[in-house]
């Protein structure tokens, strides 16, 4: 598992593979870039929802790719995300 700081010249440079892969922010826990091997990059932001903890099984929201959201913009969603996730709510199942 990758991590950086996801900034424009950062996202710029990560370059696709053969397979989809993802690299997380160092800032937002769970907020990431997913790279498909098509050069398709989309954000996504991975929780376990509940209480949380390892029992619980990972889920993850798609929220946009790159040209829709800059990275500043794509973080503070992701924190929002987060923020309902300490609350108690299910993004992903709102969805």
């Amino acid at each position: 598992m990758r991590q950086i700081k996801l900034t424009r010249r950062a996202i710029d440079a990560i370059v696709a593979t053969g397979t989809r892969f993802t690299v997380f922010d160092t800032e937002v826990k769970g907020f990431g870039l997913r790279v498909h091997p098509s050069g398709k990059k989309s954000w996504i932001y991975e929780y376990r929802p509940g209480e949380g903890g390892r029992r619980q099984a990972k889920r993850r929201i798609t929220f946009g790719g790159v040209d829709d959201f800059p990275p500043e913009r794509a973080r503070s969603i992701a924190e929002g995300f987060r923020a309902r996730c300490k609350l108690g709510q299910d993004p992903q199942a709102e969805k």
